[in-house]
């Protein structure tokens, strides 16, 4: 929850999942890889589903966001399930893991409006984590890119991450806020750092992001949607900009008189 209303000059977006809708990408590719597995060998649907989220987990400790991780693992899980799966299967299978990185994805429900909504009264930056080549055409392909002062492309979210962000603007920690769906690298550490932080769930193709983590008790508050979390924002600002109450005057009585009728 919120126990104070700072007053808020910058606002901190993530990309992947809550501008940008990447999970349907993830599980568009996973739907097909399923299906092919499904076409080669008896399996069991959930069991197929249970070995590819296993493999994407395994190999994530090894290659982190790099876009050669999901080719490896969706040949993997193949091969587990249909052992004697032709070379050209396998090359299918690896065409799949890579398309998540080369298809665009579409811009979240509202995204546009809330950015333009926002640029009006904060600056607005973007930090996103991932290979630099996959979310520099990600970040281009967005419509209204031209909102952010900024766009960083970092290899974690951490503490010192969002520090050195705010670092490059004009404000302190606690005049900016960090929305975003992972509560492991957009929520906990911006609060780390001082900020405010409004998480905004959405589904995450690792659970990780989540799995774990609760929402920090202090500056941190979930809203359900990004029109919502604007209309939060703002009406912060309204309530900054509201002028104070005048005093009541004091009425002097004299000791003793009577009140008249």
């Amino acid at each position: 929850m919120l126990n104070t209303c700072p007053m808020i000059k910058a606002v901190l977006f993530d990309l992947d999942n809550t501008l940008l809708n990447t999970q349907e990408l993830y599980v568009a590719a996973e739907a097909d890889l399923t299906r092919m597995i499904l076409s080669l060998a008896k399996a069991d649907l959930a069991e197929v589903a249970a070995e590819i989220q296993r493999r994407k987990l395994t190999l994530f400790d090894v290659y982190g966001y790099d876009p050669a991780m999901l080719p490896q693992a969706f040949e993997e899980a193949l091969i587990n399930f249909a052992p004697a799966a032709s070379a050209d299967d396998i090359l299918q299978a690896r065409a799949l893991g890579r398309r998540i990185f080369e298809e665009e994805a579409e811009i979240e429900a509202g995204a546009e409006d809330a950015l333009r909504r926002l640029s009006g009264n904060f600056t607005l930056y973007l930090v996103t984590v991932g290979d630099e080549e996959t979310q520099q055409r990600r970040i281009a392909a967005l419509s209204c890119g031209d909102v952010f002062r900024e766009k960083f492309i970092v290899s974690d979210k951490t503490r010192e991450t969002y520090l050195a962000v705010l670092s490059r603007s004009e404000c302190a920690p606690d005049e900016a806020v960090m929305i975003g769906d992972s509560l492991k690298s957009d929520i906990i550490p911006a609060v780390q750092a001082g900020m405010t932080a409004i998480h905004i769930p959405a589904n995450n193709w690792h659970g990780r992001e989540m799995q774990g983590y609760e929402l920090p008790q202090e500056r941190a508050v979930t809203h359900r949607s990004l029109s919502e979390a604007v209309d939060f924002l703002l009406s912060l600002q309204d309530a900054e900009a509201a002028p104070a109450p005048e005093a009541l005057p004091r009425h002097r009585h004299n000791r003793g008189a009577r009140p008249g009728y």
